[in-house]
């Protein structure tokens, strides 16, 4: 499934990109869909769940706090060669189109992570996706925790 652009151009508002600039980040609603943000939600679950293969995605663990000898994912990068639904969503010209309109010119990728963090691995905690500064930081119980 692939990202759709309703029209190419700017993505982001003078505010936005003021914001930007006052403050260091811009937070964007809306700048996809309900069903992309769905979509990229799933797929940090794929993400999460690939098995660890050494020379391909990096793959960041710590020690789990509430079971003593077991690893706790802790973060991922360099997947987009990997999933080529973030490496689409990647070179997409919404994510490309904003971030070249904050910098004022054009924008590659230089590095991709996934921050994954637990708060409380217990099955009734809640699942929250927050998106900073191009990086998808989960918070969440997984049974993977």
């Amino acid at each position: 499934m692939s990202i759709q652009v309703a029209s190419p151009g700017r993505y982001l508002s003078e505010d936005d990109v003021a914001a930007f600039e006052r403050d260091g980040y811009v937070v964007r609603r809306g700048l996809f869909t309900p069903e992309e943000a769905a979509r990229i939600a799933a797929w940090t679950d794929e993400v999460q769940h690939l098995p660890e293969v050494p020379g391909k995605y990096m793959m960041y663990f710590e020690r789990s706090l509430l079971e003593p000898g077991r690893r706790v994912i802790q973060r991922i990068e360099n997947f987009s060669p990997y999933h080529a639904g973030f490496a689409r969503l990647f070179e997409s010209p919404q994510m490309c189109g904003a971030v070249a309109q904050l910098f004022g010119e054009p924008a590659v990728l230089f590095k991709e992570k996934i921050n994954l963090s637990c708060r409380a691995a217990t099955a009734s905690s809640p699942t929250r996706i927050s998106r900073q500064a191009g990086a998808a930081t989960r918070i969440c119980s997984s049974p993977r925790w």
